[in-house]
């Protein structure tokens, strides 16, 4: 795991914010130096008016995961505005012509103040959350489940060569995950397109595709899961890069943010310990996989900026956040 924290980090502009973000997740010496302590992702495009340490509005950078897996497509855009900075998720962005394709995302994702706040940064190389002030205290969460944790199995099988159009189409992996089943859909996608397909037989280290309706390069990628997110900072809303399971149309899809665990107002009574439940991300009718590293908790008795220990020794903070929910943040 290369999970990372940047905690109570004051920070004097919106400008300031947008550089430090940019360099603690891409664990670079660039305005501010956190080659030694940041999280790791790459810094795949940027495009500055005059340069990466003075930035301007409509100043933008790309940065890219290939997850703790090493197989994982995460692309996202921050663009600085004068009192927000916007964030795109896309399923890849090709640096050469500065576009992605499948864009999800939500405006004004980062709806940070033009002057002075304090940043709370957390993450891996599936996930990152940022924590900031403005008039209220907000949390922008991107990325995806941690494999293993999303809704169906989101173990992704990858294929060195390209696939055609066609019916019953065998396709090399180079695993093939033990709880696929023949009948289930798959997510196939490279870095052209994202569609859903249905599997007719596996095979040791196959799977035959009944239908393969768009041509995919060699590379491509299945898996029973995606669930890639970018939220919106006011009220957790979040925006995934999944087919929605009830229409069966494939896009960008609404999502909402659940809590699948009862949260219980103040502490437990045995222990007098606070009690917390794992946050999911799910749309009516369907679910898409667990939140990594972040937990829900009553609003009831919660302080802002309160760190627990739970009973393995792992400490969790406590961020109010804009909207009266209370999430508990792991911290290294």
């Amino acid at each position: 795991m290369s999970y990372r924290n940047l905690i109570n980090v004051a920070s004097a502009s919106i400008a300031e914010s947008f550089k430090r973000i940019r360099d603690f997740i891409c664990r670079r010496n660039g305005s501010y130096d956190y080659s030694a302590t940041g999280i790791g992702w790459t810094l795949w495009d940027s495009s500055y008016a005059v340069d990466e340490n003075a930035p301007a509005t409509g100043d933008w950078f790309v940065i890219k995961s290939i997850g703790e897996n090493g197989k994982q497509d995460l692309y996202y855009r921050f663009i600085l505005n004068a009192s927000t900075i916007t964030v795109y998720g896309y399923l890849y962005w090709n640096a050469a012509t500065n576009a992605g394709i499948k864009e999800f995302g939500s405006p004004n994702a980062i709806n940070i103040s033009s002057g002075a706040t304090t940043l709370w940064i957390y993450g891996d190389l599936d996930h990152v959350c940022i924590g900031y002030v403005n008039t209220s205290n907000y949390l922008f969460m991107m990325g995806a489940p941690h494999q293993g944790e999303g809704f169906y199995d989101n173990a992704i099988a990858v294929s060195s060569a390209s696939v055609s159009t066609g019916s019953n189409v065998v396709v090399t992996v180079d695993a093939v995950p033990d709880t696929w089943y023949v009948g289930q859909k798959l997510y196939h996608w490279d870095t052209a397109g994202l569609n859903v397909v249905t599997i007719a037989a596996l095979g040791a280290g196959t799977v035959t595709l009944a239908t393969v309706s768009a041509a995919k390069l060699a590379g491509n990628k299945l898996s029973g899961d995606i669930g890639y997110f970018c939220s919106n900072s006011n009220a957790l809303a979040a925006v995934a890069c999944v087919a929605d399971r009830s229409t069966g149309a494939v896009g960008a899809v609404n999502l909402q943010t659940s809590e699948w665990a009862v949260t219980v107002a103040g502490t437990d009574a045995l222990n007098s310990k606070r009690a917390s439940g794992d946050l999911f991300l799910a749309a009516a009718g369907s679910a898409y996989g667990k939140v990594p590293d972040v937990k829900i908790t009553s609003a009831t008795g919660a302080t802002h900026n309160t760190p627990y220990t739970d009973q393995g020794g792992n400490t969790w903070r406590l961020l109010l956040v804009y909207s009266g929910k209370a999430l508990m943040v792991k911290e290294v």
